[in-house]
């Protein structure tokens, strides 16, 4: 062992200053440093502690809270469409009823997009009374990549211009940047889950598991946009797929 300051190796075992056997002292220097051993298990210590920092439910709560609140907001009277996002059957009503309200303060036409919940989604607003020749959706998306491919193949381009996306808080990020990827204006429009509280598990859940897909996302190259090449294959299958499943709702 040397020295951390002189580099000698005259140490000491122990110091009689030392309240800890780990840290030793330079006899060439006199003065005293820790041992290696424990400097390793502080920074192993740290890195731990800093880990679970980081998936605490306060600090994945916050930070997603954070996150959605820099998104860009627009200006929601020159959008030309809306799009809702499935995200399961607890969500259907709550996005519904988002829906339903900018629909009758904005009268846009509204596109719902999701294999299991579009059908539903689309009834609910018909029940609520938003005619059907300003419905339109389709059934055929299992991702959120895929959300954004058939509504690009199934909207018409006069209303792809500037598009209200609704979905909940912390799909907001990686949803609108797939969306904006695909060449939509977006204007962002969280839908805010009924658990709020900043130290909700459950949330906190959620959460991890959306920065996980987005590090996903990443990693495949789903959040910006592709070559032309691959722009037109990736239609072309769309577009097959939309006539052998029948996708186009309404």
């Amino acid at each position: 062992m040397r020295c951390s300051f002189c580099k000698s190796q005259l140490i000491s075992n122990s110091s009689k200053f030392s309240k800890s056997s780990n840290e030793k002292t330079c006899l060439k220097c006199h003065r005293s440093f820790s041992s290696p051993k424990c400097a390793a298990r502080l920074k192993t210590w740290f890195l731990f502690a800093g880990f679970f920092a980081c998936v605490s439910p306060l600090f994945l709560n916050l930070s997603m809270k954070g996150i959605s609140q820099l998104l860009p907001d627009g200006n929601i009277k020159m959008a030309t469409s809306v799009v809702v996002l499935g995200r399961g059957p607890d969500d259907r009503l709550e996005r519904s009823l988002t829906a339903s309200e900018l629909f009758y303060k904005y009268r846009v036409n509204i596109f719902v997009s999701g294999m299991s919940d579009a059908p539903e989604i689309l009834d609910h607003l018909a029940k609520m009374g938003v005619p059907e020749k300003h419905l339109t959706g389709e059934r055929c998306s299992q991702t959120t990549w895929e959300n954004a491919l058939f509504s690009d193949s199934l909207m018409e381009k006069q209303v792809k211009k500037t598009v209200i996306l609704i979905t909940d808080e912390p799909h907001l990020l990686r949803a609108y940047l797939v969306f904006k990827g695909f060449g939509f204006d977006i204007i962002p429009y969280g839908v805010p889950r009924e658990e709020s509280d900043l130290l909700s598990l459950n949330q906190a859940v959620i959460n991890l598991r959306e920065y996980l897909a987005l590090i996903a996302y990443v990693g495949k190259g789903k959040l910006w946009l592709k070559s032309e090449k691959q722009q037109r294959a990736d239609k072309y299958q769309a577009k097959q797929k939309i006539i052998d499943w029948g996708c186009s709702l309404r």
